[in-house]
């Protein structure tokens, strides 16, 4: 299921390398989804602001939908029920 935690832990070694996903898996990871329509004049600032680390440190937030840790990892577990019981498992 993408963006569970299983689906993390796969997908990180070739995201990021080996080395440093082991370094996330030790230290721990938080999950976020930032999402900016492309069409805003405010996207370019949001990518900028959030490769550089900063992406609590700028304006436009109204234009975007930013989803954290909790909600996440709620998010997937309502879709894995859905999926569970669309295909009858438990």
């Amino acid at each position: 299921m993408q963006m569970s935690d299983k689906w993390v832990y796969q997908n990180l070694p070739a995201a990021v390398g080996r080395e440093l996903a082991e370094t996330i898996r030790d230290d721990g990871y938080a999950r976020h989804i930032l999402y900016v329509p492309f069409y805003l004049p405010s996207a370019i600032e949001h990518v900028a602001a959030l490769l550089e680390g900063r992406e609590h440190d700028h304006g436009n937030h109204h234009l975007s939908l930013h989803y954290t840790e909790a909600e996440v990892a709620k998010a997937v577990e309502e879709k894995q029920a859905r999926l569970d019981k669309k295909f009858g498992r438990t």
